[in-house]
């Protein structure tokens, strides 16, 4: 009996001593992925623009055969979305929230999870283009401790993503 009492009092212990660190950290995370094109700015931006040619490339959309993905139409421009759900009942949004001559910026909605924001933007450069993405968001508290591991999480997908797209675009 008295073992079981200070296992509990340490468990408890550790509990408290792991939220209190917890309610240190900061939820806001931040992840960049930068790749240059032999392709002009205007195509990477096409690429970006419209949601529908998201499926050739992108690694999110690919990662289970199951999923369904409902684009609205037209898939380009402001206000255009994908919604998708797998078939393990997670599912999300992504909304094109503003476009403009060098970037696309997106709404991402994931339930249980505040939404992000992600920037692809695009700059012209003498043998082709650069693209930036970006994505910023709010982690949720049970989730804050693992904010490093989620923002290098993020990034490789994005690297991959534009591995992708960089051999999609030379086709």
């Amino acid at each position: 009996m008295r073992t079981m009492k200070i296992a509990m009092i340490v468990m408890s212990t550790m509990m408290v001593a792991f939220l209190l660190w917890n309610l240190t950290l900061s939820g806001d995370y931040k992840s960049v992925a930068t790749a240059e094109f032999d392709v002009s700015a205007n195509a990477l931006h096409d690429e970006f623009a419209d949601l529908r040619n998201w499926e050739d490339w992108t690694t999110f959309l690919q990662r289970d055969s199951n999923m369904t993905v409902i684009f609205s139409s037209p898939s380009s421009g402001e206000r255009a979305y994908m919604d998708w759900k797998m078939e393990s009942g997670a599912g999300g949004r992504l909304e094109i929230e503003k476009t403009s001559a060098d970037s696309v910026q997106y709404l991402l909605s994931l339930p249980g999870w505040a939404a992000s924001r992600a920037t692809a933007k695009v700059e012209e450069m003498e043998s082709g283009s650069k693209l930036t993405w970006t994505v910023r968001g709010e982690l949720p508290f049970y989730a804050r401790f693992m904010k490093r591991t989620f923002e290098k999480m993020i990034r490789e997908d994005f690297e991959r993503s534009l591995d992708n797209l960089r051999t999609h675009l030379s086709e």
